[in-house]
């Protein structure tokens, strides 16, 4: 009797866990039948019950996030992001994940705004809010906001600072500021002098300026001018590890010898060897 009594309890426990099953996948297929209308307050609403019947699945917090985002109820959004973590959802995961959820939409402005969101909120995660922006923003050539986020992210961290300097030299050079970015460069070689990007940048910075002011100066070439910026050029590019590693080095050297060293002295030939 015991015994099927037994039966009977685990046949009932079995049968309301897969009824409640059911019920969750319901809910969850119309929270998102609800996003794909874009009706997005109920989506919104059905995803809060989703959370709090599954809070440990990660997989729920991005759409919801999404939805309620939509609403323009950014406060919401924290809520569900803090919900995530008392859940001990790692809040890096939960950031990755919602990047990549509005990737998907293509409204990818939610994820940027959601951490600025959360950056007012919990100033303590400044150092990885800063990390997801500066990666966002270089990503997308948005290169103004990206050295912002470069600038203070240097400012609050003085050390080990090289590769966000690299950063927002890149982000100068693409703004077409390259003077900056060639200072920029500059200061990465004054904490680490074998940093390969920022010597082949500065070694083409002062070649181009010779180059550019051999064709502004055609008629009247200023020789020792022009092989000062090549000389330049060569201290930056002028290294064993750089010239092993890249033709392009080697190949821009022999160009940096052969304009300095014209075989004759006379302004025609002169013109001749700078062109």
């Amino acid at each position: 009797m015991i015994k099927y009594a037994l039966t009977f309890i685990i046949l009932f426990i079995s049968t309301s866990l897969l009824a409640i099953e059911i019920e969750g996948n319901k809910l969850i297929d119309k929270a998102n039948k609800h996003i794909e209308n874009m009706e997005w307050k109920e989506a919104s609403a059905l995803y809060d019950i989703i959370i709090s019947q599954k809070p440990d699945s990660l997989n729920f917090y991005a759409p919801a996030v999404v939805a309620s985002a939509k609403t323009g109820n950014y406060n919401h959004v924290v809520e569900i992001v803090v919900i995530s973590e008392k859940n001990g959802m790692a809040l890096d995961s939960i950031l990755n994940n919602i990047l990549t959820y509005t990737t998907k939409i293509g409204d990818t402005n939610i994820y940027e705004r959601t951490i600025l969101s959360l950056q007012e909120k919990q100033p303590w995660f400044e150092k990885l809010f800063n990390r997801h922006l500066l990666e966002y923003y270089t990503k997308r050539h948005y290169n103004i906001k990206a050295i912002e986020i470069a600038d203070r992210i240097i400012k609050s961290n003085p050390a080990n600072i090289k590769d966000i300097l690299a950063i927002k030299a890149n982000c100068l050079n693409e703004l077409g500021d390259i003077d900056s970015a060639a200072i920029v460069m500059s200061e990465i070689l004054a904490i680490d002098s074998t940093f390969y990007d920022a010597r082949i940048y500065l070694g083409n910075y002062y070649y181009l300026k010779a180059i550019q002011l051999i064709k502004d100066t055609a008629e009247e070439i200023d020789e020792k001018e022009i092989c000062s910026l090549l000389q330049q050029a060569r201290e930056f590019i002028d290294i064993e590890y750089l010239k092993a590693k890249s033709p392009y080095v080697r190949d821009r050297l022999k160009e940096i010898d052969k304009l300095c060293n014209p075989k004759e002295k006379t302004k025609k030939d002169k013109t001749t060897t700078y062109k």
